[in-house]
């Protein structure tokens, strides 16, 4: 380093330093924290998440939480259509977009889903976060998808996943071996 990018470095930090004991700049970090605090809260994602959003310069991505898909007789999609249309207040050709699928396929999901389960749901936003871009490839169904990326992703094990979604660990393998032969 320079003697004049050190005298510039040394000046930075002087002035950052002699700011950040103002009540201005308290009051703006206090504000910022809360702002990321709602931020992290709405989109359901964790401070690793909320840095890579910030840093990736990209459209913000959606997340579900992992506890929504536990509940039985709900398929995935249905369970999605569901939580996106009730809990996010989406319409379904929002949620048609987000997921790369047909409006009237998501209407569909939603009005099975409300036939089987008419309770809004209440997501345990302490559980894993799912970003909704597994679900766009088309490749692969939505519960392959889902368990791919978290034995992949997550490195949760089969009986976990099961558990985690409320399904039998026989048919979490035998979904994952479908996936492998896919790709």
């Amino acid at each position: 380093m320079s003697s004049l990018e050190y005298k510039k470095k040394r000046d930075a930090s002087a002035v950052y330093s002699s700011l950040s004991n103002t009540p201005e700049v308290h009051s703006l970090l206090s504000t910022i924290e809360k702002l990321l605090g709602e931020l992290k809260s709405h989109w359901n994602i964790d401070d690793q998440q909320l840095l890579e959003l910030i840093n990736s310069n990209k459209e913000p991505s959606f997340f579900i939480p992992l506890s929504i898909f536990s509940s039985r007789p709900l398929g995935i999609l249905e369970a999605m259509s569901k939580y996106l249309h009730e809990n996010l207040n989406l319409s379904y050709s929002q949620i048609a977009i987000l997921l790369q699928r047909n409006q009237r396929t998501i209407w569909s999901s939603y009005m099975h889903a409300i036939k089987k389960n008419s309770n809004k749901f209440v997501p345990d936003y302490t559980s894993i976060s799912i970003p909704f871009t597994i679900f766009q490839n088309r490749k692969h169904g939505t519960l392959e998808a889902l368990v791919k990326y978290l034995h992949e992703e997550k490195k949760m094990s089969f009986r976990s996943i099961a558990r985690s979604i409320n399904r039998d660990d026989r048919t979490i393998w035998t979904v994952y071996s479908r996936v492998k032969k896919k790709s």
